[in-house]
Formats: C-alpha cells, sequence, structure tokens
C-alpha cells in the first residue's frame, strides 16, 4: 500500500524542483528516473509554456492585422473624402447649367398638319425654359415649358408663313434651308368652303 501511495502522492504534488536526488522534502522516496521528462508536472507546465508562446504569438498577429486593418479604413477615409471633393465639385459645377432634354412635337396648331414629328430640344434652367428646332432656326422662351411650347409653335408658324411670303430668289442660303426643312415636317391644312 506503501509503494501506491508514493505514486499517487508523486504523481499529484512531486514538482521536478522539489525532487532532490533520492528524497521529497516529506520524507517519501521517489525514484526521479520514474519520472523523467513524462512527470505530469513537465508536461502540465510545457503545455502552459506553448500556450503562453501561442498566445503571444496569436496577439502578434492579431496586433499585425488590426494595424493592416487600421491603415486600410485610414485609406478609404482619405478616398472618401477625395470623392465628397468631386461629387461637390460636380455639383458646383452642373447646378447653374440647364437641364437639357429631347422630345418631339406632334401638333403645331390649328391650320397646320404635322408631316413628321418635329425633333425638339428643351433646356430648362432656374427661371426659364427654352424650346428650340435647330434645324429650322426655330425657338420658343417661357417660364414654364408649357409657355415655352406655346411661343414656341406660335413661331414656327409665323416663320414658316414668313419665308412662304418671300419669293424664293429674295430667300438667302440659310432661310432657303429652313424653309426646306419646314416643308418637310408641316404643311398648311387646305381650307374648303
Amino acid at each position: 500500500m506503501t509503494n501506491l501511495f508514493e505514486k499517487l502522492y508523486s504523481a499529484d504534488f512531486a514538482r521536478p524542483e522539489e525532487i532532490s536526488k533520492y528524497q521529497h522534502p516529506r520524507g517519501i522516496v521517489v525514484r526521479t528516473e520514474m519520472w523523467g521528462e513524462h512527470s505530469p508536472w513537465t508536461i502540465a507546465r510545457g503545455a502552459r509554456s506553448s500556450t503562453k508562446s501561442n498566445i503571444v504569438e496569436e496577439q502578434s498577429l492579431t496586433d499585425e492585422k488590426i494595424e493592416s486593418l487600421t491603415k486600410t479604413i485610414s485609406s478609404l477615409q482619405e478616398e472618401l473624402v477625395l470623392c465628397r471633393e468631386r461629387i461637390n465639385n460636380l455639383y458646383n459645377e452642373f447646378e447653374g447649367k440647364p437641364n437639357i432634354k429631347t422630345s418631339f412635337i406632334y401638333d403645331v396648331g390649328e391650320g397646320f398638319e404635322v408631316i413628321c414629328p418635329i425633333p425638339i430640344i428643351i433646356e430648362e434652367s432656374d427661371d426659364e425654359t427654352m424650346i428650340t428646332f435647330p434645324d429650322a432656326g426655330v425657338s420658343g422662351f417661357g417660364s414654364t415649358e408649357a409657355e415655352a411650347l406655346l411661343n414656341f409653335k406660335k413661331s414656327i408658324i409665323d416663320l414658316y408663313n414668313d419665308l412662304r411670303s418671300t419669293p424664293e430668289n429674295e430667300l438667302g442660303e440659310i432661310p432657303s434651308g429652313w424653309l426646306r426643312t419646314l416643308n418637310k415636317v408641316i404643311k398648311p391644312i387646305e381650307q374648303t368652303n
């Protein structure tokens, strides 16, 4: 029984630094060759030291990752500031410019028939809208799109009537081109009595 007790006591409490060559400090004889490097204490202490070195390694890797992420975040923040500046510059550049869109007109008013749709350009700014038909040199202005459209229709009819009433030999090259263009898109409706 003593032999078993010695083994249990040694396994639970014996530490290599406490073991003399032949005698344990509490008077129990322990053979040091019985444990060697496979003693529970040596194994446990080695596990603790390897766990500690693993933790130190992991902490070092984590610190490196955090530093890398911090640099990446800082770089992204700088890029975000530059993007905001560019967006503000673009906004300021386009703020004063008119909104431009294209459309077609299918009706110019009573007394005229539209032969083919008339392509127009609509330019809207803060206080004015302008509608143009560049091929015929016609435009209309107004404070709203509806007002500009009414003025445009009136202008196209007035120009057509003026050009048709002027003899061809008196029209210059540009007005003759306008008349040819207008003849392709509109024509007067014949009145029958």
